[in-house]
């Protein structure tokens, strides 16, 4: 076997990156489990409840959030499920003998041979074989619905720049009126400008926090996407010492 499956990181080890943490720390901040907290959060706070605090839900604003909260609770479902995956699973040929590449062979519901982009992968078991199929099928349809969040996210934050905007276009009119008037509302600009720089200060986090959960979802989307080939090597050696007859 090549050395370098010495320092593969396992599959597994790969689908908790993308997964994230429940609890505190840095992993906590990167994966799906962050993600659908905070947008759980922006849906619950936008809920009509009868609540003190539902007096400033946005009902609107909330069905974006719930879209954003299916898709992740729909990934973290699936990257649960392959983490029930046994040896035998989505193996690629770079280890695996030439002689089993045949899709010809794999007519039974104990096998499935799935090409994805213009890799195939060979994977042994009913369980595994079914597994193979649902992420195949995930993996063919996770551009467009990630696409999608990024849209969602990208019009929230649109969403608080127009309002943001509107209230520097309101001090840029009375600007131009005050050079127009012989006696400039000095009050009127003072107060507007307030109202736009507190506007603009409490924006600011909200805007960043949106740039990296867009970010987050991109990364997120492309580990994901990485996964038959980036952990290839470390499913390979699991099957191959469950079943000797599949090396080279």
């Amino acid at each position: 076997m090549k050395e370098s499956h010495q320092a593969e990181i396992s599959f597994h080890t790969l689908l908790q990156e993308s997964m994230g943490s429940m609890g505190d720390g840095d992993e906590a901040e990167s994966g799906l489990y962050f993600l659908l907290n905070r947008h759980q959060t922006g849906l619950l706070k936008n809920k009509s409840n009868g609540s003190a605090e539902s007096k400033f839900a946005i009902p609107d604003l909330g069905e974006k959030y719930k879209s954003l909260e299916a898709l992740e609770g729909e990934t973290l479902e699936m990257l649960d499920s392959l983490q029930k995956a046994k040896p035998g699973f989505m193996l690629s040929f770079q280890d695996i003998n030439p002689e089993y590449k045949d899709e010809s062979l794999y007519t039974s519901s104990v096998f499935s041979f799935d090409k994805i982009e213009e890799n195939y992968f060979l994977t042994l078991g009913e369980e595994n074989a079914q597994l193979a199929k649902k992420f195949t099928k995930f993996l063919k349809e996770m551009d467009k619905k990630f696409d999608k969040a990024d849209k969602d996210l990208k019009k929230i934050a649109r969403l608080y720049k127009t309002g943001r905007d509107s209230e520097l276009g309101k001090l840029m009119l009375l600007q131009r009126q005050s050079r127009l008037s012989d006696e400039p509302a000095v009050g009127e600009f003072t107060e507007q400008q307030r109202k736009y720089n507190e506007l603009k200060n409490a924006l600011k986090p909200t805007l960043k926090e949106i740039k990296e959960e867009r970010s987050i979802l991109k990364n997120i989307k492309n580990e994901i996407k990485a996964l038959p080939l980036k952990g290839a090597s470390a499913r390979n050696l699991e099957a191959i010492n469950e079943y000797p007859a599949l090396g080279m």
